[in-house]
C-alpha cells in the first residue's frame, strides 16, 4: 500500500499538508475560545477576538475541503492505474492459470476490490496519519492547559483503545474470506449464465442456484462476523467519548469551583476534550478500513506479482 500512494507522493504530501493546517487552525480555536471568555469576565465583549474565531473556522473549512478534494482525485487516480495494470496482467497471464482462476473472480478483483481499495488510499490511509498527528498535538495542549485531568482522560481513552485492538484483530480474516466468496460467487453465476442454454436444457437452475447461494451465504456469516466485530468496539469507543466529555465537566468543574483553575481554562479543556473525540473515531474507523482494505489488496497483488 505504501509503494501505491507512494507513485502519487506529491499529491499525497499536498493533501496531508493541507489536512494540517486545517487542524492547525482547528486547535487554534479553543485558544481564541478561551481569550474571548476570559475577557468577557472583565465586562466587554471581545468583539475582535470572535470575528478572528469565525475567520479561522472559515478557513479550516475551506482548506479541509480542498486537502480532501485532491484526496479523492488522488484515489481514483491510483484505482485507475491498478484497473489498467490488471487490465494489462489479465490479458497476459500463462493459459493455465485461466483454468486456476475463474473468469468471475478475476472480473472482481478489477472491479470490486480495486474499489475497495481506492476508498482505504483516498480516506482511510491519510486519515490514520492525520489523526495521530492530530491526536497527539490536543493531547499536548490539554497537558500544558491541566496536566492531571489530561491523564484521567487519557486512562479512559486507553481502557477503550484496549477494547477496540482485540476487536480488531479478526477483522481483516473475515474480510478476506468475504471478498473470496464474493468473487467465486461472481464466478459460479458467470459461468452459469454464460451457458443458460445447457442450464436450461438440463433443467439444471436448480443445481446452480443453490450452488451460487451457498457463495453468497458464505460471503454474509464473513460479512457479519466482520461488523461483528467492528460494532463490538462502537460501544467501547461512544463510552469512551461520552465518559471522557462528563469526567471534564466534573472535575473540572470542581477545579473551578475551587478556584484551581480559571473558567476560560476549563472551556479550552473542555473544547480540546471533544475535538480528541473526533481523531480517535477516525483512526478507529481508518484502521477498520484498511484491514478490509488489505484483504482485497492481497487478492490484487496475487495477480499483479
Amino acid at each position: 500500500m505504501l509503494a501505491l500512494v507512494g507513485h502519487h507522493r506529491r499529491a499525497v504530501g499536498l493533501a496531508i499538508l493541507l489536512t494540517l493546517a486545517g487542524t492547525g487552525l482547528e486547535l487554534a480555536q479553543p485558544l481564541l475560545a478561551r481569550k474571548a471568555v476570559t475577557a468577557a469576565g472583565t465586562g466587554a465583549l471581545p468583539w475582535r477576538l470572535i470575528a478572528l474565531l469565525a475567520a479561522v473556522f472559515c478557513a479550516q473549512a475551506l482548506i479541509g475541503a480542498v486537502g480532501r478534494f485532491v484526496l479523492e482525485r488522488t484515489g481514483e487516480g491510483i484505482m485507475l492505474g491498478l484497473r489498467r495494470s490488471l487490465v494489462h496482467r489479465l490479458l497476459r497471464l500463462p493459459m493455465p492459470a485461466y483454468d486456476q482462476h475463474r473468469t468471475g473472480d478475476l472480473v472482481a478483483r478489477t472491479s470490486t476490490d480495486t474499489t475497495v481499495l481506492r476508498n482505504v488510499i483516498a480516506q482511510s490511509f491519510v486519515d490514520l496519519l492525520t489523526a495521530g498527528i492530530t491526536t497527539i498535538g490536543i493531547l499536548a495542549l490539554m497537558i500544558w492547559l491541566d496536566p492531571m485531568l489530561c491523564l484521567l482522560v487519557l486512562a479512559t481513552v486507553v481502557v477503550a483503545a484496549l477494547v477496540v485492538a482485540g476487536a480488531l484483530r479478526g477483522m481483516r480474516a473475515a474480510t478476506e474470506h468475504s471478498q473470496a466468496h464474493t468473487g467465486a460467487m461472481a464466478a459460479d453465476l458467470d459461468r452459469a449464465l454464460t451457458a443458460i442454454a445447457t442450464v436450461r436444457s438440463s433443467r439444471a437452475e436448480h443445481r446452480e442456484t443453490k450452488r451460487i447461494s451457498a457463495q453468497a451465504e458464505g460471503a454474509y456469516r464473513s460479512g457479519v462476523r466482520a461488523a461483528k466485530l467492528a460494532h463490538l468496539a462502537d460501544p467501547a469507543m461512544d463510552l469512551a467519548a461520552n465518559g471522557v466529555l462528563v469526567l471534564v465537566m466534573l472535575v473540572g468543574g470542581l477545579r473551578v469551583a475551587r478556584g484551581q483553575a480559571s473558567l476560560g481554562d476549563l472551556v479550552a479543556f473542555l473544547l480540546y476534550a471533544s475535538y480528541l473525540v473526533g481523531p480517535l473515531m477516525t483512526a478507529f474507523y481508518a484502521i477498520t478500513h484498511i484491514q478490509r482494505g488489505m484483504g482485497a489488496l492481497q487478492r490484487i497483488w496475487d495477480i499483479l506479482t
